[in-house]
């Protein structure tokens, strides 16, 4: 199967798979078995920053912030400051101002 310069597919490609080959033809080869050239395979690869992994293991100091950051509101909730008329206006305009409903 090709896909042409207009983002279509072929189905009439030379080396098209047509539905049901599979099951037909048996298991299909190993990619490795295919190839005739000695090419390198290429290999999917992750990198991670330092940043990315001291917030993963919770050790950086945006990490811990954000942690002191959560307790403060936590307790505000529980103390009941958020239980306001002027409270509940402003969360209402913020909520409007960013378009969330």
């Amino acid at each position: 199967m090709q896909i042409n310069g207009k983002g279509r597919i072929d189905p009439n490609a030379p080396g098209a798979v047509k539905p049901g080959a599979a099951e037909r033809n048996g298991p299909a080869p190993r990619p490795d078995a295919v190839s005739s050239t000695p090419e390198r395979a290429r290999q999917d690869s992750v990198a991670f920053s330092d940043e990315a992994r001291a917030l993963a293991s919770g050790t950086s100091t945006r990490a811990a912030a954000s942690s002191e950051r959560i307790d403060d509101v936590k307790q505000r909730v529980l103390l009941g400051a958020y239980n306001t008329a002027e409270m509940a206006g402003e969360v209402a305009r913020r909520i409007l101002q960013r378009g969330d409903i």
